[in-house]
């Protein structure tokens, strides 16, 4: 019997400025891990290949996971936002994926220019990378950022058929603006569901494209809600 594919994609992205330069989410994929174990201790996921996807600055992937990234042509860590993209990219293209899980922390600006001097000689830089010229001896740097791209936006557009989970998390929001900034990712991506959390209040929740906003008492126990309520959606669903 050929299994589904569900992809959990957990850990924080950064974009590389210069050699040494970065600009990083740092997050280390713990919702991500977590979220893993409840869905695996769920009965039906016999049905379905189950693949917790970190990022690098999230740590190594399992042997399974990393056999698997082969398969799709994925051969080094997930570090960038772009590496992120292409993996996204592909897998939400794959007929056998059912589901994807966007824990991931996605760095949300990239460098648009950078202005500075590099040994009292002025400097304009708008090509970026690890791969570029490395900067010596700079000071007075000013560093002009821009947005990134939304990597979710694209998931449902490649494949409308893909149950799609992404996350909100704020800081020092109450529950009614975590909920309405929630529904509005929801809205945005065309997500199946959206957990939601407040880093600061310690606000756990999900919400859905039905309309329901639901919570339990603390974060482990929203997790254990989300991950019933989640196989009893795919699989009504598939």
């Amino acid at each position: 019997m050929n299994k589904s594919n569900i992809y959990i994609i957990t850990g924080g992205t950064m974009v590389h400025v210069t050699p040494h330069f970065s600009l990083c989410a740092p997050a280390y994929g713990k919702v991500g891990t977590e979220l893993y174990a409840h869905l695996m201790s769920k009965d039906i996921n016999e049905q379905y290949n189950i693949y917790l996807i970190k990022t690098k600055i999230a740590g190594m992937n399992s042997e399974k996971t990393i056999e698997h990234l082969k398969s799709l042509n994925i051969t080094k860590a997930i570090e960038t936002n772009d590496d992120l993209e292409t993996f996204v990219d592909i897998i939400s293209k794959e007929s056998q994926t059912a589901s994807i899980i966007m824990s991931s922390a996605i760095c949300d600006f990239e460098p648009e220019e950078l202005l500075g001097y590099e040994e009292e000689i002025p400097v304009k830089i708008t090509e970026f990378g690890k791969d570029k010229k490395r900067l010596h001896k700079a000071h007075s740097l000013e560093l002009k950022l821009q947005p990134s791209r939304k990597i979710v936006d694209s998931i449902k557009k490649n494949n409308p058929q893909i149950f799609l989970v992404t996350f909100k998390t704020t800081a020092g929001s109450t529950k009614e603006i975590l909920v309405e900034k929630a529904l509005y990712n929801l809205k945005r991506s065309s997500s199946n569901m959206v957990f939601g959390n407040d880093i600061q209040h310690k606000i756990n929740l999900i919400v859905t494209d039905k309309g329901e906003v639901l919570s339990a008492e603390n974060r482990a126990s929203t997790l254990e809600l989300f991950a019933m309520e989640f196989f009893k959606r795919i699989g009504t669903k598939q």
